[in-house]
């Protein structure tokens, strides 16, 4: 496969907009992610509070996610995203205020730490959903996602790396500014798109429960899908939880600062990179149930070994570890399942694929802030590598056919 066909999405003209767009917006949404945690941190250096701030930033989409997917199916999707994006900017925006002005406190951080999640719930299963549509060939969908993944984990790197210094030189609410600004990019290539109306006006009228259970039902009657999805379940609950803790782990155990924290998380950029180059050169899905399996378990002992290592510089040289696992792991099960999907379902599917990633996660990110303040934030961190682990491997034991061993 030559470098060109690896590329091969930009071909279409709406998602070369979008790709550019969301590079833009999602440098902010890093930036913002480091600089709300290390704020959180500072003004109440409680663990518990920083995992109930995650918590609210995610924990909408366990109950509104479904809702989302079965109204992506029925109505036009790209209306929806630029809504969603809208609303964002107007998130944002208010929240750069307040802590520009100097008004921010802990029970203002959690109030719009619920209304992210509140619009992150509907963000991913239409912008997901939205992705084929945009397509000149729908035999582009895995490169698109991989793509994806890239712009993701691009702006992974860039993102904490600026929030590191933008944090330490200027505070948290300049990074919250330019996250604010950033949207405007996603929202011009939104509205820069020519997209056929899809078939949201053709569906039988069912009622929206009727929609949301066949969505289940659906992925319920698909075995690969679903053990693709428990992968994902562990990921989203266990794996990803760690860095809910890394302000405090940098602070008290490393010894670093906020800059050193965003290179830090810049460093799982770099491994997320070439898991997203990886997934990008691939042809076809073939085995890819396998090895998602593998990157939860490389996963596991990443984060533990981050936990256990004490040093800073140790410390740089896991992260990329992480970053490429659990990238793999994320973006290998969106391609997955966004490739084995049929296209009428895929706003349902995706609606629950968001309530796995972003509604489940935020449980894991609510546990280890709360066992953080009894065992320490060591612990609980690899206490949450060994669990990766074991359930890799029962994933190999109870799964074999799906992972094609």
């Amino acid at each position: 496969m030559s470098i060109a066909d690896s590329f091969v999405a930009l071909k279409s003209r709406n998602y070369k907009y979008f790709f550019t767009g969301q590079l833009i917006s999602l440098c902010g949404t890093w930036m913002q992610q480091l600089a709300l945690s290390w704020l959180t941190y500072r003004l109440t250096g409680s663990p518990a509070l920083m995992g109930l701030a995650m918590f609210l930033t995610q924990a909408p989409s366990l109950f509104l996610s479904p809702f989302a997917g079965a109204r992506a199916d029925k109505v036009d999707k790209r209306k929806g995203v630029i809504i969603i994006q809208a609303a964002f900017l107007l998130q944002t925006g208010a929240l750069a205020l307040l802590t520009l002005t100097g008004h921010i406190n802990a029970p203002l951080i959690l109030g719009m730490a619920l209304v992210q999640g509140l619009i992150t719930a509907y963000d991913f299963p239409f912008r997901q959903s939205l992705v084929p549509d945009m397509l000149d060939d729908r035999a582009h969908i895995p490169n698109a996602i991989a793509l994806n993944s890239l712009v993701v984990n691009a702006a992974r790197i860039i993102g904490p790396s600026l929030a590191g210094l933008i944090v330490a030189k200027f505070g948290e609410g300049w990074c919250f500014a330019f996250n604010s600004l950033s949207y405007v990019g996603a929202l011009v290539a939104l509205l820069m798109m020519k997209i056929e109306p899809g078939t949201f006006g053709k569906m039988p009228a069912i009622s929206r429960w009727a929609s949301i259970k066949s969505g289940f039902n659906y992925v319920g009657r698909h075995r690969s899908i679903r053990a693709v999805l428990s992968m994902l379940l562990v990921a989203s609950f266990i794996g990803t939880s760690y860095i809910t803790l890394l302000p405090i782990l940098v602070s008290d155990t490393l010894h670093g600062t906020a800059q050193e924290m965003g290179f830090l998380m810049a460093m799982t950029g770099v491994g997320a990179i070439f898991s997203a180059i990886y997934l990008a050169f691939r042809r076809n899905i073939n085995g890819l149930d396998y090895l998602i399996g593998i990157a939860v378990l490389i996963a596991g002992i990443a984060e533990a070994a981050l936990a256990a290592c004490g040093n800073l510089w140790i410390a740089f040289t896991i992260m990329p570890f992480i970053g490429l696992s659990l990238t793999f792991q994320m973006a290998g099960s969106n391609t997955f399942v966004q490739t084995t999907t049929d296209n009428e379902m895929r706003g349902r599917v995706m609606g629950i694929y968001a309530l796995i990633w972003n509604g489940i996660s935020p449980f894991g990110n609510l546990l280890y802030g709360l066992s953080a303040e009894y065992i320490g934030v060591e612990w609980t961190i690899i206490y949450g590598g060994v669990v990766m682990v074991l359930s890799a491997a029962a994933y190999f034991l109870l799964y074999k056919k799906e992972a094609q061993l």
